[in-house]
Protein backbone atom coordinates (compact mmCIF):
# COMPACT_ATOMS: atom_id res chain seq x y z
CA UNK A 1 0.00 0.00 0.00
CA UNK A 2 1.60 3.20 -1.01
CA UNK A 3 -0.22 5.42 1.46
CA UNK A 4 2.10 8.17 0.97
CA UNK A 5 0.74 8.91 -3.07
CA UNK A 6 -2.84 7.69 -1.36
CA UNK A 7 -2.64 10.92 0.54
CA UNK A 8 -1.18 13.28 -2.20
CA UNK A 9 -3.48 11.91 -4.34
CA UNK A 10 -6.77 12.58 -1.93
CA UNK A 11 -5.65 16.47 -0.83
CA UNK A 12 -5.03 16.72 -4.59
CA UNK A 13 -9.33 15.17 -5.37
CA UNK A 14 -10.37 17.37 -2.72
CA UNK A 15 -8.59 20.33 -3.50
CA UNK A 16 -10.12 20.75 -7.39
CA UNK A 17 -13.39 19.01 -6.56
CA UNK A 18 -16.45 21.03 -6.43
CA UNK A 19 -18.89 20.34 -3.26
CA UNK A 20 -21.34 19.71 -5.58
CA UNK A 21 -18.88 16.46 -5.96
CA UNK A 22 -20.15 15.17 -2.72
CA UNK A 23 -20.01 11.24 -3.47
CA UNK A 24 -16.90 11.37 -4.77
CA UNK A 25 -15.34 14.18 -1.96
CA UNK A 26 -16.45 11.04 0.06
CA UNK A 27 -14.20 8.98 -1.36
CA UNK A 28 -11.53 11.06 -1.32
CA UNK A 29 -12.02 11.68 2.25
CA UNK A 30 -12.26 7.94 3.29
CA UNK A 31 -8.93 7.51 0.67
CA UNK A 32 -6.93 10.32 2.85
CA UNK A 33 -8.39 9.06 6.64
CA UNK A 34 -7.24 4.94 5.59
CA UNK A 35 -3.80 7.30 4.63
CA UNK A 36 -3.54 8.75 7.67
CA UNK A 37 -4.38 5.80 9.70
CA UNK A 38 -2.01 2.96 7.91
CA UNK A 39 0.80 5.11 9.69
CA UNK A 40 -0.59 5.67 12.40
CA UNK A 41 -1.18 9.82 12.62
CA UNK A 42 -4.51 9.31 13.96
CA UNK A 43 -5.78 13.01 15.09
CA UNK A 44 -6.37 14.22 10.90
CA UNK A 45 -6.81 10.06 10.05
CA UNK A 46 -10.03 10.73 12.72
CA UNK A 47 -11.19 14.14 11.06
CA UNK A 48 -11.33 12.89 7.44
CA UNK A 49 -12.99 9.68 8.22
CA UNK A 50 -15.84 11.07 10.23
CA UNK A 51 -15.81 13.71 7.72
CA UNK A 52 -16.33 10.71 4.95
CA UNK A 53 -18.80 9.13 7.20
CA UNK A 54 -21.21 12.08 7.16
CA UNK A 55 -20.44 12.91 3.44
CA UNK A 56 -21.94 9.08 2.62
CA UNK A 57 -24.39 8.82 5.12
CA UNK A 58 -25.91 12.20 3.36
CA UNK A 59 -25.58 11.04 -0.31
CA UNK A 60 -26.70 7.62 1.03
CA UNK A 61 -23.35 5.78 -0.08
CA UNK A 62 -23.70 2.91 1.96
CA UNK A 63 -20.39 1.21 0.82
CA UNK A 64 -18.17 4.33 1.31
CA UNK A 65 -20.23 4.35 4.84
CA UNK A 66 -19.38 1.55 5.62
CA UNK A 67 -15.59 1.94 4.44
CA UNK A 68 -15.25 5.03 6.53
CA UNK A 69 -17.33 3.79 9.24
CA UNK A 70 -14.42 0.52 9.55
CA UNK A 71 -11.69 2.86 9.37
CA UNK A 72 -13.46 5.25 12.12
CA UNK A 73 -13.81 1.94 14.37
CA UNK A 74 -10.16 0.51 13.71
CA UNK A 75 -8.80 4.40 15.12
CA UNK A 76 -10.50 4.60 17.66
CA UNK A 77 -9.73 0.97 18.56
CA UNK A 78 -5.65 2.17 18.18
CA UNK A 79 -6.84 4.66 20.57
CA UNK A 80 -7.54 2.25 23.18
CA UNK A 81 -11.72 3.68 22.59
CA UNK A 82 -12.25 0.22 22.90
CA UNK A 83 -16.00 0.99 23.66
CA UNK A 84 -16.46 3.31 21.01
CA UNK A 85 -15.07 1.19 18.47
CA UNK A 86 -17.34 -1.55 20.05
CA UNK A 87 -20.26 0.38 19.20
CA UNK A 88 -19.53 1.18 15.63
CA UNK A 89 -18.78 -2.72 14.62
CA UNK A 90 -21.49 -3.94 16.23
CA UNK A 91 -24.05 -1.46 14.08
CA UNK A 92 -22.66 -2.13 11.25
CA UNK A 93 -22.52 -6.20 11.52
CA UNK A 94 -26.47 -5.25 11.52
CA UNK A 95 -25.95 -4.94 7.79
CA UNK A 96 -24.01 -7.91 7.18
CA UNK A 97 -26.76 -10.58 5.48
CA UNK A 98 -27.20 -13.40 4.08
CA UNK A 99 -24.70 -12.63 1.48
CA UNK A 100 -22.46 -10.55 2.93
CA UNK A 101 -19.47 -8.17 1.34
CA UNK A 102 -16.29 -9.19 2.05
CA UNK A 103 -15.44 -5.86 3.64
CA UNK A 104 -16.91 -7.71 6.61
CA UNK A 105 -14.27 -9.47 7.35
CA UNK A 106 -12.42 -6.54 8.60
CA UNK A 107 -15.34 -5.66 10.93
CA UNK A 108 -15.65 -9.25 12.21
CA UNK A 109 -11.91 -8.88 12.82
CA UNK A 110 -12.02 -5.74 14.87
CA UNK A 111 -14.60 -7.10 16.96
CA UNK A 112 -12.46 -10.32 17.58
CA UNK A 113 -9.78 -7.85 19.01
CA UNK A 114 -11.84 -6.06 21.06
CA UNK A 115 -13.42 -9.07 22.80
CA UNK A 116 -9.64 -10.40 23.34
CA UNK A 117 -8.88 -7.51 24.97
CA UNK A 118 -12.08 -8.03 27.11
CA UNK A 119 -11.02 -11.25 27.57
CA UNK A 120 -13.77 -12.94 26.25
CA UNK A 121 -12.18 -15.27 24.57
CA UNK A 122 -15.10 -17.57 23.09
CA UNK A 123 -16.88 -14.38 21.37
CA UNK A 124 -13.27 -13.53 20.07
CA UNK A 125 -13.06 -17.19 18.47
CA UNK A 126 -16.56 -16.70 16.82
CA UNK A 127 -15.55 -13.21 15.43
CA UNK A 128 -12.26 -14.36 14.24
CA UNK A 129 -13.32 -17.32 12.43
CA UNK A 130 -16.15 -15.56 10.91
CA UNK A 131 -13.11 -13.25 9.62
CA UNK A 132 -11.08 -15.47 8.02
CA UNK A 133 -14.30 -16.98 6.19
CA UNK A 134 -14.68 -13.70 4.96
CA UNK A 135 -11.80 -12.92 3.62
CA UNK A 136 -11.62 -15.85 1.28
CA UNK A 137 -13.87 -13.68 -0.76
CA UNK A 138 -11.47 -11.40 -1.77
CA UNK A 139 -9.68 -13.85 -3.85
CA UNK A 140 -6.14 -14.79 -4.45
CA UNK A 141 -3.80 -11.88 -3.93
CA UNK A 142 -5.12 -10.18 -1.18
CA UNK A 143 -3.56 -10.56 2.24
CA UNK A 144 -6.77 -9.97 4.08
CA UNK A 145 -6.36 -13.96 5.43
CA UNK A 146 -3.30 -13.29 7.04
CA UNK A 147 -4.33 -10.78 9.58
CA UNK A 148 -7.45 -13.35 10.71
CA UNK A 149 -4.84 -16.86 10.76
CA UNK A 150 -2.31 -14.95 12.52
CA UNK A 151 -5.13 -13.45 15.11
CA UNK A 152 -6.66 -16.98 15.63
CA UNK A 153 -3.05 -18.44 16.36
CA UNK A 154 -2.73 -15.55 19.10
CA UNK A 155 -5.70 -17.31 20.83
CA UNK A 156 -4.30 -20.61 20.52
CA UNK A 157 -0.97 -18.86 22.26
CA UNK A 158 -3.27 -17.60 24.63
CA UNK A 159 -5.38 -21.11 25.47
CA UNK A 160 -1.76 -22.63 25.26
CA UNK A 161 -1.64 -24.38 22.45
CA UNK A 162 1.75 -23.03 21.73
CA UNK A 163 3.02 -25.36 19.19
CA UNK A 164 -0.29 -25.20 17.15
CA UNK A 165 0.43 -21.55 17.38
CA UNK A 166 3.63 -21.86 15.98
CA UNK A 167 3.08 -23.65 13.18
CA UNK A 168 0.68 -21.21 11.76
CA UNK A 169 2.82 -18.52 12.27
CA UNK A 170 5.89 -20.46 10.68
CA UNK A 171 3.20 -20.99 7.48
CA UNK A 172 1.83 -17.41 7.36
CA UNK A 173 5.63 -16.08 7.46
CA UNK A 174 6.23 -17.69 4.34
CA UNK A 175 3.21 -16.74 2.99
CA UNK A 176 3.78 -12.98 3.41
CA UNK A 177 7.45 -13.29 1.96
CA UNK A 178 6.20 -15.51 -0.98
CA UNK A 179 3.75 -13.02 -1.75
CA UNK A 180 5.38 -9.81 -0.52
CA UNK A 181 2.65 -9.10 2.09
CA UNK A 182 5.25 -7.63 3.75
CA UNK A 183 2.83 -5.24 5.98
CA UNK A 184 1.83 -8.01 7.91
CA UNK A 185 5.03 -8.73 8.96
CA UNK A 186 3.99 -6.17 11.82
CA UNK A 187 1.77 -9.05 12.63
CA UNK A 188 3.15 -12.04 12.81
CA UNK A 189 6.55 -11.12 14.32
CA UNK A 190 5.27 -9.84 17.57
CA UNK A 191 3.65 -13.24 17.79
CA UNK A 192 6.48 -15.09 16.72
CA UNK A 193 8.67 -13.25 19.04
CA UNK A 194 6.30 -14.16 22.17
CA UNK A 195 6.35 -18.20 21.31
CA UNK A 196 10.06 -18.52 20.87
CA UNK A 197 10.66 -16.35 24.32
CA UNK A 198 7.72 -18.78 25.83
CA UNK A 199 9.93 -21.89 25.05
CA UNK A 200 12.82 -20.23 26.16
CA UNK A 201 14.65 -19.91 22.81
CA UNK A 202 16.26 -16.16 23.39
CA UNK A 203 18.80 -16.79 20.50
CA UNK A 204 16.28 -17.18 18.23
CA UNK A 205 14.11 -14.47 19.36
CA UNK A 206 17.20 -12.10 19.20
CA UNK A 207 17.95 -13.36 15.53
CA UNK A 208 14.42 -12.67 14.53
CA UNK A 209 14.03 -8.61 15.78
CA UNK A 210 17.37 -8.30 14.31
CA UNK A 211 15.71 -9.31 10.99
CA UNK A 212 12.65 -7.20 12.09
CA UNK A 213 13.76 -4.34 14.48
CA UNK A 214 9.98 -3.42 15.46
CA UNK A 215 10.50 -1.40 18.84
CA UNK A 216 8.47 -3.22 21.09
CA UNK A 217 9.74 -6.81 19.80
CA UNK A 218 13.20 -5.05 20.39
CA UNK A 219 11.91 -4.49 23.94
CA UNK A 220 10.63 -7.55 24.86
CA UNK A 221 14.04 -9.31 24.25
CA UNK A 222 15.77 -6.68 25.86
CA UNK A 223 13.86 -7.53 29.24
CA UNK A 224 14.16 -11.42 28.25
CA UNK A 225 17.61 -10.77 28.52
CA UNK A 226 17.71 -9.36 31.65
CA UNK A 227 18.42 -5.64 30.11
CA UNK A 228 16.01 -3.04 31.15
CA UNK A 229 18.35 -0.37 31.03
CA UNK A 230 18.54 -0.63 26.91
CA UNK A 231 14.82 -0.74 26.66
CA UNK A 232 14.76 2.88 28.53
CA UNK A 233 17.24 3.42 26.13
Amino acid sequence: YDVATMEIQAKRALEYLPQSSAVTRGVAYWVLGYSYANRHIYPPALEALIKAVEISRATNDIFVNLLASTGLANVLEAENKLKQAAEIYQTLLKYEGDSPLQWFNEIHLGMARIQYGWNELERAQFHAQRSLELSHLYGEGIDRFVSSEIFLARLQFTQGKVDAAREVVSRMNQVIVQNNFLLRLQESVPLQIAILLQQGNLAAAKQVVENHPFPLCQARVLLAEKKPESVIE
